[in-house]
């Protein structure tokens, strides 16, 4: 059985920015999802800063 230190629950926005966040520590990182990576958003547009 292959153990992690953190498993993230969808790989929307949140999801990615966690993993990413998660990311720079030593520990290994299991992403779940059953759809695409990235999500869906409804409503927002999304703008360059």
């Amino acid at each position: 059985m292959k153990r992690y230190g953190v498993v993230v629950i969808g790989a929307g926005d949140v999801g990615l920015g966690v993993a990413f966040k998660v990311s720079s520590s030593d520990l290994k990182i299991a992403l779940i999802d059953k759809g695409n990576v990235g999500g869906t958003l409804y409503g927002c547009r999304r703008q360059e800063v």
